[in-house]
């Protein structure tokens, strides 16, 4: 009786001492600055295309950056919608629940929460298309509903660490 009781101490002490230090980090490529809490690990898995990837398996929360040059008289508002509708042909059941202008870091930009399934997981994405000086980003940030209180302040946090250098 006395190894079970050591043996659920044990337990409590090792899952306690697993817990994440919860500091931002920043994360710079040739055109931008993100921060982003230290329980994000790069990878490589997420998207051909994208600038910075960013995941946390454990916690399911994922994190993707683009960038598209801008071309000609493009603007926000048709890159965006070029966007929102791809990844919604994607997704099983894809509910658009939110779109609103915003300026991030004096930049404009179109926050999109978009709710879908993926193999029977229901997830959603936070996502703020920004329009930079000579770029559009889109920085995607997606996690299963069932986490979303959990993240919600740090999702919002990374998006409005958004920087362009």
């Amino acid at each position: 009786m006395w190894r079970t009781g050591l043996g659920i101490l044990l337990t409590i002490f090792v899952l306690s001492s697993c817990k994440y230090k919860e500091e931002f980090k920043t994360h710079e490529t040739k055109l931008f600055t993100v921060s982003v809490p230290d329980y994000f690990y790069k990878t490589r898995d997420l998207s051909e295309i994208a600038d910075l990837q960013l995941e946390n398996k454990f916690r399911s929360i994922y994190l993707v950056v683009l960038q598209e040059y801008k071309e000609g008289n493009a603007d926000l508002e048709s890159y965006s919608y070029k966007s929102v509708k791809k990844l919604t042909n994607q997704l099983e059941n894809s509910v658009v629940a939110r779109q609103e202008n915003q300026r991030i870091n004096g930049m404009l930009s179109k926050r999109t929460t978009v709710t879908g399934t993926v193999n029977d997981i229901d997830f959603q994405y936070n996502i703020a298309y920004i329009q930079g000086e000579h770029y559009f980003y889109e920085v995607a940030i997606w996690t299963p509903i069932a986490k979303m209180e959990k993240v919600g302040t740090d999702i919002e946090n990374i998006i409005a660490s958004f920087n362009e250098l």
